[in-house]
């Protein structure tokens, strides 16, 4: 018992010779934060004032089924019976079109493979135009029109509404 009592009276000896250079936390506002931080916490989520945000379709932007299509025309995915557009034969005939090689994600895209389908709606990075399939014809799909693009995504080609991000029609394992 007796060891106990020295240590006590041994910090508190001490403790009147330190200067407290903690600093008082209470009353404080944000003085500890960056000057250009614009960003700040809301509603469960991270607002950043600058609008540097990646995700461009962002769900403000984006359009219901009423309005997304009156503009242009409406995807019509009765081209799958169309002959025209049989990929999966030209594909067995021409395999070496579809090895496009490794797909390089978008950076900042951590989350690897997806398997994605029709209605979804995609962050901006994904659907880049270095993503675009400008050729659609090449691998025997229908062309693109309006605000819609053929997008590669590892495997697949997705049809996208650039507006927005929103997934319009999907083809898995596209590509080899």
């Amino acid at each position: 018992m007796q060891g106990n009592r020295d240590r006590r009276d041994w910090r508190d000896a001490n403790r009147g010779n330190r200067p407290d250079t903690r600093q008082e936390w209470r009353g404080r506002q944000n003085n500890d934060r960056r000057v250009d931080d614009n960003r700040r916490w809301d509603n469960n989520r991270w607002n950043d004032r600058d609008n540097r945000n990646w995700n461009r379709g962002s769900a403000q932007n984006r359009f219901d089924d009423r309005t997304r299509w009156n503009n242009q025309r409406r995807w019509d995915n009765g081209w799958r019976n169309d002959r025209r557009y049989d990929w999966r034969d030209y594909r067995t005939r021409y395999g070496d079109r579809y090895r496009a090689g490794r797909y390089h994600a978008p950076r900042g895209w951590d989350y690897g493979y997806r398997r994605f389908s029709v209605g979804i709606f995609l962050g901006a990075p994904l659907y880049a135009n270095s993503y675009w399939l400008n050729d659609p014809w090449s691998y025997r799909l229908p062309p693109a029109y309006g605000t819609l693009r053929w997008v590669r995504y590892y495997d697949d080609a997705l049809l996208v509404d650039i507006r927005d991000g929103y997934v319009v029609d999907v083809i898995h394992d596209f590509f080899w």
